[in-house]
């Protein structure tokens, strides 16, 4: 369950709450969080929060089949993760073409991933010394849930932080 508490008037950094099926809540924001330009709200940059804002799931738009386990966690196959992962470097090209077409074009990072409970798409302005991904991208690989990953970057080489 996801809720929303407004800010208060005196603070700008909304509360969101997640309540997991235990009933435990976590918070995504402190209210004591400093707010700016350089760190806005529980993100330490903007590319952290601009993959936060721009992330959506791929399985709400993209028709695949989700079972579910006996203690009912989603499982989606193989082949529907590669179909996600189809559709998003398919909306990856078209952000990036549509970035490129801005009167003052900037370089962005696409990343898509997917596994077997879900599959997500975001994208970042790619900054020099900020990442939303781990250098060592074969790590996603060794994760539990196993994720695959497409990253579409647009711009000079090595901007955003990671070494390729």
């Amino acid at each position: 369950m996801l809720s929303y508490h407004r800010p208060s008037s005196r603070r700008s950094c909304a509360i969101f709450s997640v309540r997991a099926s235990s009933g435990a809540a976590r918070s995504c924001c402190s209210r004591d969080t400093p707010v700016g330009p350089t760190n806005p709200g529980r993100f330490g940059d903007l590319t952290g929060w601009e993959c936060f804002v721009s992330s959506f799931h791929l399985d709400d738009a993209v028709q695949v089949t989700i079972g579910s386990t006996a203690d009912g966690e989603p499982v989606i196959s193989e082949e529907d993760q590669a179909l996600m992962l189809r559709h998003g470097l398919g909306f990856a090209l078209e952000v990036v073409r549509l970035v490129n077409r801005l009167d003052k074009p900037v370089a962005v990072r696409c990343i898509i991933s997917a596994n077997t409970t879900n599959g997500k798409f975001r994208f970042h302005r790619a900054r020099p010394g900020e990442s939303w991904l781990t250098a060592d991208l074969d790590s996603y690989a060794r994760g539990w849930p196993v994720e695959k990953l497409i990253v579409v970057d647009s711009g000079p080489a090595g901007l955003g932080g990671t070494p390729w």
